[in-house]
């Protein structure tokens, strides 16, 4: 399939002719660079003649393929706002399995072998499995019959088994000292919840703008969903096991899967799609993972992809040092801590949403304050120095390295959007990269940081 031809981006605009009358216009971006234009009339007066307007109405076409062209569907605002609502469980499925996983280690610290150590050993099992899966992407990407919704919902499917298993032998080590199940199925839900975040990047590419914004939103709120039953199951003294807390992850994730297939396979969802013909053959069922990668897209890209890099990086040095910034902390206070941390993320990105990336040339002063929040939560961890500062700056702390990273990411890509839509999709793709390359460097060295000063 050639690259060139995939939608990158869309948008609806409005305009007014000369006799007043109100045109709504959905206009596709191809990664190519060109353009094209349907004329979508859901809310168009009469015509001058007194006669109702209805259906698409082909534009001039600007430059672009005799093969290629746009199947306008009509979709209302009636289906966007159940497109909006499907996508935002459809996003957070790939991510509340490994966030229910970090959040329970508030539990676990009292109830395994490691202590306050399961926190290390999880968060490294996560970076083995997000390295590990990379390598399966190979796999769909040689079987051309496997499309994206067919493998999204293999790989819901996957996590609710991962639930129930951990649910059932999450205590069981064997007589080795060592949380086996918990670190095997923490690989597992690494690799898992990585491919499906790369898999959802393409297909919901192919669905309009409010889609992938609904599914961002999802994708935040899994780690307060996750946070929120930790909290209410009192790790100190256990109002429900890990038995009934993974029963209840799973339930969402079923509830997730049951979105996906409305989005995938309903009608709603199906006048949601972008549909592109080419060769007339309608490709609406497989789209490209890998998007086209090119020297001007590094040349767009390498400033914004910095800071989403810096911001990420200090982020991830945080989830495995929760247990010790306070050794006397109680499993309910690490729980609360972790949920600080899992809310941070999803509140940055809706305010950054909601402002736009009008602070966009100020990142950097942001992420400076960023930075002297994770030094502070480090000393304390290591307890080198007395600062003589409040131990709440700790909670403070906790919760704004990850509001900080979800705002300021939230903000590039909304720049992007705006700045580089001919490079929209190759830099979304190479954002999850770096989101990878960042999760896996700063896991490893909250590891080493652990492994050298703090376990016990």
């Amino acid at each position: 399939m050639d690259l060139g031809h995939l939608v990158s981006g869309g948008e609806i605009s409005n305009e007014e002719d000369s006799h007043g009358h109100s045109d709504r216009y959905f206009e596709v971006y191809t990664s190519s660079g060109s353009r094209k234009s349907e004329s979508l009339f859901l809310e168009k007066d009469d015509d001058a003649d007194g006669h109702p307007y209805s259906g698409w109405e082909e534009e001039e076409e600007e430059e672009y393929g005799e093969e290629e062209a746009l199947v306008g569907i009509r979709f209302t605002q009636k289906d966007i706002a159940i497109g909006q609502l499907c996508f935002f469980f459809v996003g957070f499925t790939p991510f509340i399995l490994q966030n229910a996983f970090l959040a329970e280690v508030a539990f676990w610290v009292n109830h395994t072998p490691e202590g306050r150590a399961i926190g290390t050993s999880i968060t490294t099992a996560f970076v083995l499995g997000n390295l590990c899966s990379l390598f399966a992407m190979i796999i769909p990407m040689k079987m051309p019959s496997l499309s994206d919704r067919h493998l999204l919902v293999a790989l819901d499917l996957a996590a609710l088994l991962i639930c129930f298993l951990i649910a059932v032998f999450w205590d069981a080590d064997f007589d080795t000292n060592t949380s086996w199940v918990i670190i095997i199925l923490s690989f597992l839900a690494g690799g898992v919840g990585n491919v499906s975040t790369l898999t959802l990047f393409s297909f919901v590419a192919s669905y309009t703008h409010q889609m992938t914004y609904a599914s961002n939103l999802g994708a935040g709120f899994s780690g307060l969903f996750a946070g929120l039953f930790a909290i209410l199951q009192r790790p100190s003294d256990p109002n429900y096991y890990p038995f009934w807390f993974f029963l209840i992850i799973a339930e969402l994730i079923l509830m997730g899967l049951i979105a996906f297939m409305l989005g995938a396979w309903s009608e709603t969802g199906s006048n949601l799609r972008i549909y592109i013909v080419e060769e007339n053959m309608m490709i609406n069922d497989q789209t490209t993972r890998f998007p086209k990668l090119d020297l001007d897209t590094f040349k767009a890209g390498a400033l914004p992809l910095f800071y989403m890099f810096w911001m990420m990086c200090v982020a991830y040095l945080i989830p495995p040092l929760v247990p010790y910034l306070s050794r006397h902390d109680t499993p309910d206070m690490i729980a609360y801590l972790y949920t600080l941390y899992l809310l941070g993320a999803p509140l940055g990105s809706a305010a950054s949403s909601a402002i736009g990336h009008h602070f966009y040339k100020t990142i950097w002063v942001s992420g400076i304050l960023q930075t002297f929040f994770a030094i502070y939560l480090l000393v304390s961890c290591l307890n080198a120095v007395d600062l003589g500062l409040p131990y709440w700056l700790c909670y403070l702390g906790t919760f704004f390295t990850a509001f900080i990273m979800g705002f300021n990411t939230t903000s590039i890509y909304l720049y992007i959007r705006s700045k580089y839509k001919d490079h929209l999709a190759s830099l979304s793709f190479m954002a999850v990269i770096v989101g990878q390359v960042c999760c896996v460097v700063l896991l490893l060295t909250s590891y080493l940081i652990i492994v050298a000063f703090l376990y016990y």
